[in-house]
């Protein structure tokens, strides 16, 4: 969906795969979580500026018996314009999202999304 949203210029596309209060944590942002079609929308708005074209490295899904919920834990990567804009720009991520049942299929409610960092040596102990 990103995919085409990128491509037709229609943050719409994505942000109708989100529930209507969905909280997101984007990969490419300082800011802090964002809330509902509006916040995600604008978000979306710019990101597809850079012409993000992604796919899925890792992926695990879980979805309990009778659950309304499902998780979908992996890695992705995107390549988004850089600056010059004519050089692509690799951006490898973890992410998770939460789906809930909703209507006749499962939206995000909840999606996480980190830049993987190159290196663990800041997280071990010296």
């Amino acid at each position: 969906m990103l995919q085409k949203s990128a491509r037709e210029r229609k943050p719409e596309y994505v942000v109708s795969t989100y529930t209507t209060d969905a909280i997101l944590l984007p990969t490419c942002t300082t800011s802090g979580p964002l809330v509902g079609h509006d916040d995600i929308t604008k978000y979306f708005a710019e990101f597809i500026k850079k012409h993000p074209v992604g796919k899925i490295d890792e992926s695990r899904i879980s979805i309990a018996p009778g659950c309304n919920i499902a998780f979908d834990t992996g890695l992705y990567t995107f390549e988004v314009n850089g600056d010059p804009l004519d050089v692509r720009v690799p951006l490898q991520a973890r992410y998770t999202f939460i789906y809930r049942r909703q209507d006749n299929g499962r939206l995000i409610a909840q999606q996480h999304s980190s830049v993987r960092r190159q290196s663990d040596a800041a997280c071990l102990p010296k």
